[in-house]
């Protein structure tokens, strides 16, 4: 079976890429490598990988990358809300449209399963204390969140029998990565006590959902 990641080269995928490769799958990457190929390089000679440098929003990158294909595992996206504040377009067209021409392209190639990393934020932030569940309304406050909803809802409307789409929501993703991220809050944390030999914590009282990057690639596979 032959996985193909969107996004392979990123902080999840890396690791992604790497968990199959050592349980026997073959991976194939499609990535623009908008933060470089460093975070794949040493896997240039594995012989069950292979690498396309596309973009996940042309449709001729996306049906050449899928040669053979069983799966699509879908991580591309413009992530965070201060990233995708900086170019509301990129980041529609990167996040969403993207997604509707990926379902067709599986559908053309007849892939037979695609996964896709959405978030939690969907839910938006409880208020006087709440504590929001996977049962509570849909309420996104960000245009990441945004294009996150509306991308499933763009993926499971595509899905038939022959098509079957899976979407997780994930909390905040933590963890060691072959390409790095500290922008995520224990990352931040972990740097700020490595250099600074001292955490500060602003508040205190808020709950927010964090998972291991390992636990999420292990929900994928």
């Amino acid at each position: 079976r032959r996985i193909l990641v969107i996004g392979g080269a990123g902080f999840i995928g890396s690791v992604m890429v790497r968990y199959l490769l050592k349980r026997g799958f073959s991976v194939s990457v499609l990535d623009s490598l908008m933060f470089g190929y460093k975070a794949l390089k040493e896997l240039d000679n594995h012989p069950a990988y292979r690498f396309f440098k596309g973009d996940s929003r042309n449709i001729q990158d996306l049906l050449t990358a899928m040669a053979d294909v069983d799966t699509v595992v879908h991580l591309a996206a413009i992530v965070g809300d201060p990233a995708c504040e900086l170019d509301h377009r990129a980041t529609i067209d990167i996040s969403y449209e993207a997604s509707k021409i990926l379902a067709d392209a599986c559908r053309n190639k007849k892939v037979k399963r695609l996964l896709f990393a959405s978030t939690c934020s969907v839910y938006g932030a409880g208020t006087n204390g709440e504590l929001l569940t996977e049962t509570s309304p849909l309420n996104p406050v960000s245009l990441y969140a945004e294009t996150k909803l509306r991308s499933e809802d763009a993926l499971l409307g595509r899905a038939d029998p022959s098509l079957a789409v899976t979407v997780f929501r994930l909390a905040t993703v933590f963890g060691f990565s072959y390409r790095p991220r500290f922008d995520l809050v224990v990352n931040t944390l972990t740097a700020r006590a490595i250099e600074d030999g001292e955490i500060s914590i602003f508040g205190g009282s808020q709950w927010r959902p964090n998972v291991h990057v390992l636990d999420v690639v292990r929900a994928f596979a």
